[in-house]
């Protein structure tokens, strides 16, 4: 019996309730700052309680909870930190993660998921807009440890060679991030060929985790970060090889893209081309995996959405696009030629 034909089950209902029940533990762990205290010394729930005034049985059923998701590990009723949360859930670490995570994890705003569908109005408003620059510092955040940084790298040499740019095909490359965020896929551009310049723009409090990667990376010297808003800002006539969009043109309305993509055009240099890193969906919208991650564009943007290959073909085409191809990629990747 194939699998469309089989009997329905709960399953994934099952699933789903027991994501909901990691997710409040992990959300509440974190807002309690367990993680820290645990680092700190309180490795027992008595300890602990007692430390911070909490209900004893319901913070030692907080951490054996820790523990079946392997976020914390116990000893003679000692508990102690995993290479996990050591690395991702202790506040001031490199690789912490925890305010991404809240993020994520905005019941209020995502329980009002119906109201939006309704209304039209994104319950945590547009991620887009100026006032969301804090959250996107967090998010440019994410990552900065050693490990993540060096694997983010590797990711990104591989999308180069992938597109065709390198220090051979284009060397000496003059490249333009838009939105550019921690920067990591440009700077390693400009890593693998020493004579490659890169132009980054973003929030100017995000750029200051753009500064510190370029540090880290060693191509401060060949960086130039400008704090600006990617749908007005003027990026020059005919001055970049290579222009990168990562993961922001699905905030976008498709003729908001247009514009973008025609200025993007008009900076470019004659065969320079456009480079866009963002998540695709089917032709259909039925079977990517994308398509949940669109559904929460309904509580976090009113312009969003995740858009196909041939939506981006129409929208570039319109800018003046030509040779647009798209790439095997786990993400979305595409590039396009003036």
């Amino acid at each position: 019996m194939s699998q469309e034909n089989a009997a329905p089950t709960t399953d994934i209902l099952d699933d789903l309730i027991s994501a909901v029940y990691k997710a409040a533990l992990v959300k509440g762990a974190i807002e309690l700052e367990v993680f820290s205290k645990v680092a700190a010394g309180q490795t027992t729930a008595e300890a602990m309680a007692r430390t911070n005034g909490w209900d004893s049985r319901c913070t030692r059923l907080m951490l054996d909870g820790l523990c079946s998701l392997k976020l914390l590990a116990k000893t003679g009723g000692a508990y102690r930190l995993t290479p996990v949360s050591e690395t991702f859930l202790v506040p001031g670490h490199l690789g912490y993660v925890g305010d991404y995570t809240l993020h994520d994890m905005a019941w209020e705003a995502r329980g009002r998921y119906a109201q939006s569908v309704q209304t039209g109005i994104p319950a945590m408003g547009d991620m887009a807009a100026p006032n969301q620059s804090p959250l996107w510092e967090i998010f440019s955040q994410v990552g900065l440890n050693r490990d993540s940084l060096s694997r983010s790298v590797d990711s990104a040499r591989e999308l180069w060679e992938t597109v065709g740019v390198n220090r051979r095909t284009v060397p000496g490359a003059r490249v333009l991030d838009l939105a550019c965020g921690k920067g990591i896929k440009t700077l390693t551009l400009a890593k693998l060929d020493p004579e490659a310049t890169v132009t980054g723009i973003d929030w100017e409090n995000v750029l200051r985790t753009t500064a510190q990667v370029a540090q880290i990376l060693g191509v401060s010297d060949r960086v130039t970060l400008v704090p600006g808003d990617i749908l007005t800002a003027d990026f020059g006539q005919s001055e970049y090889d290579v222009v990168f969009l990562g993961n922001i043109t699905h905030y976008f309305r498709p003729e908001q893209n247009v514009s973008l993509f025609s200025r993007v055009h008009a900076a470019l240099r004659p065969g320079g081309r456009l480079v866009i890193n963002a998540p695709m969906v089917d032709e259909e919208r039925c079977t990517s995996e994308y398509l949940l991650y669109s559904a929460m564009f309904v509580v976090e943007s009113p312009t969003g959405d995740i858009y196909t290959f041939s939506e981006y073909r129409r929208m570039l085409e319109a800018s003046g696009f030509e040779r647009i191809y798209r790439y095997e990629h786990p993400w979305g990747l595409l590039s396009a030629r003036k």
